[in-house]
C-alpha cells in the first residue's frame, strides 16, 4: 500500500514539471531604438512564449510603410488623391470617367451602336451615330457600327441615282428621245434633238455647235437682190458660205456716121466661208457699175463692171476677200470700126450673167439696132449699133448666203 501511494505522488510531481504554465513575464518597453527586433524560437527548452499588447495596432501617426506583399485591404475606399478610385463598387460593363479628385464615376452599359460622345466641357454621354438623310447609312450591331453610303447615291448628293453604269449614265445624260445627240456647247453638255430622215450631223468648227444638215450640201439658202440684213440668232451656225456678184456696166450708144457704142464691163465675183457673230449687213449692186458685199467677220465683195464710154468698152469688176475671187470680162470697144459698125458686146460676170450683144450696125439705107441688156447677175450691157442706137442696160448684182 505504501508502494502504491508513492507511485501516485511521483506521477503527479512529474506532470507539474512537464506541463507547467510559464510564469515569467518579459517587460516590453513602450518605445524601441531603430531596428530593434523582438524574437523567440518557436519552441524552447522551457516552452516559453513571447506576447505583447501590440498585436493589434490602432495608430494615426504611421507615415511610412514598406512593401505590402500579402493580405487584403478591408478598410474604407482609398481616395483618388492617394491613388485609389474613391468608390467601393463600379458598374459592371460601364465606362469609367475621371472626376478630378472626386471618386471615379461610370457610364451606363452601352447599348448596340452607342459610343461616348463629348462636348469639350462636361462628361461625355452615350449616344448613337446618325447618318445624313439621303447620304449616309448607319447600322448598329453588337460590338460594331457599319457606316456606308446610300445605295444608290442620289444625283443631288453627287451620285448617279443608279447602281449600274448604264442606269447612271441614263440618269445624267440630257438626252430624252431616240436619236438625240449629246454635245458640249462650251459651258455644259446639252442635247441636240434628232434630225429628220436623210440629214447628217455636220460640224461648224471648234467655236460653234454641230448641226443637222442635208446630206447633199447646205440646208438653208437666202438670196439678196437688194440691200438688206442677214438675221442671225444663237441657234444659227458661226460659219456661213457666201457668193457675191457685182453689177454690170451699161453699154454706150452709137454715134451717127462714126462708130457703134462700146459694151459695158461685167461685174466681179467672190465666194467663201465667213464667220459671223451677229446680224450681217448685205449690200447689192442695183445701179450700173456698183459693188455688192457681205460684211461678216471680213467683208467679201465684188466691184461692178464699168460702163462703156463712146466706142470704148467698160472695165471689168473684180472680187476680193473670198476663197475664190474672179474678175469679170471687159466690154468690147468699137473705135475705128467705121460707118455702119456694130455695137460692142457687154462683158460677162464669172459664174453669172452674160454680157448683152452689141447692136447690129446695119447697111446703107437701113437703121441699126440697140445693144442688148446684160444678163443677171452682173452682165454688162451691149453697145448700140449704127446709126445712133442706144446701148444695152447693165444687169444688177446678187448676194447668196448658205448655212446649215
Amino acid at each position: 500500500m505504501k508502494k502504491f501511494l508513492l507511485t501516485i505522488s511521483l506521477l503527479f510531481l512529474l506532470s507539474k514539471i512537464c506541463f507547467a504554465v510559464p510564469t515569467t513575464t518579459i517587460a516590453i518597453p513602450n518605445s524601441f531604438s531603430p531596428n530593434t527586433v523582438i524574437s523567440s524560437s518557436a519552441m524552447n527548452a522551457n516552452f516559453s512564449e513571447v506576447s505583447t499588447e501590440f498585436n493589434t495596432h490602432n495608430h494615426t501617426d504611421i507615415t511610412q510603410l514598406g512593401t505590402v506583399t500579402t493580405g487584403n485591404w478591408n478598410a474604407t475606399a482609398v481616395t483618388v488623391t492617394y491613388g485609389g478610385t474613391g468608390v467601393a463598387t463600379l458598374t459592371d460593363g460601364g465606362l469609367l470617367l475621371g472626376s478630378g479628385t472626386d471618386g471615379v464615376t461610370a457610364l451606363a452599359v452601352a447599348e448596340n451602336g452607342e459610343i461616348p460622345i463629348g462636348d469639350g466641357d462636361g462628361d461625355p454621354v452615350l449616344n448613337t451615330i446618325t447618318g445624313e438623310t439621303n447620304e449616309i447609312t448607319v447600322t448598329a450591331a453588337a460590338g460594331e457600327i457599319v457606316v456606308g453610303l446610300l445605295d444608290p447615291v442620289l444625283i443631288s448628293r453627287g451620285g448617279t441615282g443608279s447602281g449600274t453604269q448604264t442606269g447612271g449614265f441614263d440618269n445624267l445624260a440630257p438626252t430624252t428621245t431616240q436619236g438625240d445627240i449629246m454635245y458640249h456647247n462650251g459651258t455644259d453638255n446639252v442635247r441636240l434633238g434628232a434630225g429628220t430622215s436623210g440629214q447628217v450631223l455636220t460640224t461648224q468648227g471648234a467655236a460653234s455647235n454641230p448641226k443637222w444638215a442635208g446630206a447633199g450640201g447646205w440646208a438653208n439658202i437666202e438670196a439678196f437682190t437688194a440691200d438688206g440684213t442677214w438675221d442671225w440668232d444663237a441657234d444659227e451656225p458661226a460659219t456661213v458660205y457666201v457668193k457675191v456678184w457685182g453689177a454690170g456696166g451699161n453699154g454706150a450708144a452709137a454715134s451717127v456716121g462714126s462708130y457703134g457704142g462700146g459694151g459695158g464691163g461685167g461685174g466681179g465675183y467672190s465666194e467663201g466661208l465667213i464667220s459671223v457673230t451677229g446680224d450681217v449687213t448685205v449690200d447689192v449692186g442695183t445701179t450700173a457699175a456698183s459693188t455688192s458685199s457681205f460684211a461678216g467677220g471680213v467683208t467679201i465683195q465684188a466691184t461692178g463692171g464699168g460702163s462703156a464710154s463712146g466706142a470704148t468698152g467698160g472695165a471689168a469688176g473684180a472680187g476680193s476677200n473670198g476663197e475664190l475671187n474672179l474678175t469679170g470680162s471687159v466690154g468690147t470697144s468699137t473705135a475705128g470700126a467705121g460707118t455702119y459698125s456694130d455695137g460692142g458686146d457687154g462683158g460677162s460676170s464669172p459664174l453669172g450673167g452674160a454680157g448683152g450683144g452689141g447692136g447690129d450696125g446695119g447697111v446703107s439705107g437701113q437703121t441699126g439696132f440697140a445693144g442688148q441688156a446684160g444678163c443677171i447677175p452682173g452682165g454688162g450691157g451691149g453697145g448700140g449699133g449704127q446709126t445712133n442706137n442706144s446701148g444695152g442696160a447693165f444687169a444688177p448684182g446678187l448676194v447668196i448666203v448658205y448655212w446649215n
